[in-house]
């Protein structure tokens, strides 16, 4: 995660630094473009990943998915050796990342409850948001001091690190998907209705939704905010980032340590569209540094709590199904909020659009209160019909 995370900021660098670097706007509209082709696939393909992993092996799957992976930082790694990166060849990488990711993140997020008791699953899922954002912190940190002698090292080190994934992945035991007598259309129907139906899944996946598309797309807000609001440079870029992970960690900390399980759902949500809202009127690296470190907080509060919701209420044998329209919401509404993000602060400046943004989001968070309020975590998973 810390290769990925490098090279998740080195992408967001290369466009908006190396391909566009005196073109505000235009740059501040192509980082939203890129978000949106990477994500894509996951938009168009969840809900049939979801399906086909009730089905298939999830270790094939993951092995699979995260060759492609490698493949694509190879790739990357040579466009910046020959000095010909340009913005189709840079998308067209994003892309196939987009497409092999559909199925690495619906693959771990079905995994997770086959590997640890029910009882224990939050403290899990936060766990592994741990590691997930304390490697975000690291990267960020990296990134500051690595990307001055040049983006393609980190390119090649995360390729490079793919190798230990593959490790790990080969020797952990995961279970087989039992056959299945449906077709894969039924399937996907049937997990379309279960979240409709149940409350307690789908109020958690809707507002998710809704932040998702707005709030939560700070691949794009982080380096447009860095470089055209604060004009800082590598190094600036990654301390915010790194602030960015760091309330991500402390909130993952705080509910891995839990010993009962509690929700922040809702504290989380007004939590995360609070701090985009006050980012956009931050003055200096520090102020926006702080506002991050609280967006981040939030975003874990609320994430890790709604992913804990939906797997507590969602049956093992629906879980691929349940878990790929969670996954449709959290990374299907990245293209269409990068776009809406670019667009946003391409019309109204950086900070207007940021601060519209953070709006949208806090609408969206009050208008569902009411529903997420009756909700409890207690409550025992009801079996599909």
């Amino acid at each position: 995660m810390i290769g990925s995370w490098l090279q998740a900021s080195a992408i967001s660098w290369l466009v908006v630094a190396i391909l566009y670097p005196n073109e505000p706007a235009l740059a501040t509209s192509q980082a939203g473009l890129l978000s949106a082709i990477q994500w894509t696939p996951s938009l168009v393909l969840s809900l049939f990943a979801g399906a086909l992993l009730d089905r298939v092996s999830r270790r094939i799957t993951l092995l699979l998915s995260q060759i492609t992976l490698m493949c694509v930082a190879i790739g990357f790694t040579l466009v910046l050796a020959f000095q010909v990166a340009s913005f189709p060849l840079v998308a067209g990488l994003a892309f196939c990342a987009g497409l092999a990711n559909v199925f690495d993140i619906v693959a771990r997020q079905s995994l997770v409850p086959s590997l640890v008791p029910r009882e224990l699953m939050p403290n899990a899922i936060a766990l592994n948001t741990l590691a997930f954002n304390t490697t975000r912190i690291l990267g960020g940190a990296l990134f500051g001091v690595v990307a001055p002698l040049g983006l393609t090292s980190i390119f090649l080190f995360n390729a490079l690190s793919f190798l230990g994934v593959l490790y790990a992945i080969w020797r952990i035991q995961i279970p087989q998907p039992q056959p299945k007598e449906t077709n894969i259309l039924e399937d996907m129907k049937i997990g379309l209705r279960y979240v409709r139906d149940n409350k307690r899944v789908g109020s958690p996946i809707l507002l998710l939704m809704f932040l998702s598309l707005t709030v939560i797309n700070f691949q794009v807000i982080i380096p447009t905010f860095a470089k055209f609001a604060l004009q800082l440079e590598e190094g600036g870029f990654g301390l915010l980032s790194a602030a960015f992970g760091a309330g991500a960690v402390a909130a993952a900390v705080l509910q891995a340590s839990l010993a009962k399980n509690r929700s922040f759902m809702i504290w989380g949500a007004l939590q995360l569209t609070g701090a985009v809202l006050l980012l956009a009127w931050m003055p200096t690296i520090w102020t926006a540094g702080l506002s991050l470190f609280l967006a981040g907080s939030g975003m874990n509060l609320f994430t890790v709590s709604a992913n804990s919701a939906v797997q507590l209420h969602t049956p093992d044998e629906l879980r691929a199904r349940v878990m790929s329209v969670y996954s449709l919401v959290f990374a299907g509404m990245t293209p269409p909020g990068a776009l809406l993000s670019g667009w946003l602060m391409s019309v109204l400046g950086v900070r207007g659009g940021v601060l519209m943004l953070g709006a949208l989001g806090l609408v969206a968070v009050l208008w569902l209160l009411p529903s997420l309020r009756s909700l409890t975590e207690s409550s025992n998973p009801t079996k599909p019909s």
